[in-house]
């Protein structure tokens, strides 16, 4: 069992469900609302990959990593499944960067993707 992985995937998992209740409507959003910090304006974009909600990947995304991490899988597994997490992430941060508006949650989803690919690359031994 990775401790490390559990926590980021654990971080990862929680913020994706909240913006999943939050695009269902079944909780409200509380994020500061400014000209540059503006979750609601970033999350009303409804961004999907291969018509797959990216709230709902996020979520499943980190649940699948949790249970990876529960399983120690092994580096180069978990390497290799962390990689695929950066294609979505990567095209998010676009999104963002576009609106001109950066939505924390999605930030802090985002960097739980990249700290986890970091560690994974960290712990990956080619033999």
């Amino acid at each position: 069992m990775e401790l490390q992985f559990l926590a980021l995937a654990a971080v990862g998992l929680v913020l994706s469900v909240y913006i999943t209740l939050y695009r269902l409507d079944l909780v409200p959003l509380v994020c500061p609302r400014g000209r540059f910090v503006n979750c609601e304006r970033v999350l009303d974009e409804r961004p999907s990959v291969l018509g797959i909600p990216t709230y709902a990947g996020g979520a499943a995304f980190f649940a699948i990593e949790l249970a990876l991490a529960y399983l120690s899988i092994g580096p180069f597994y978990m390497l290799l499944y962390n990689a695929s997490g950066l294609v979505p992430a990567s095209w998010l941060l676009l999104m963002q960067w576009r609106l001109r508006a950066v939505c924390v949650y999605c930030m802090a989803v985002h960097a739980a993707v990249i700290a986890s690919f970091a560690l994974s690359l960290l712990q990956f031994q080619p033999h």
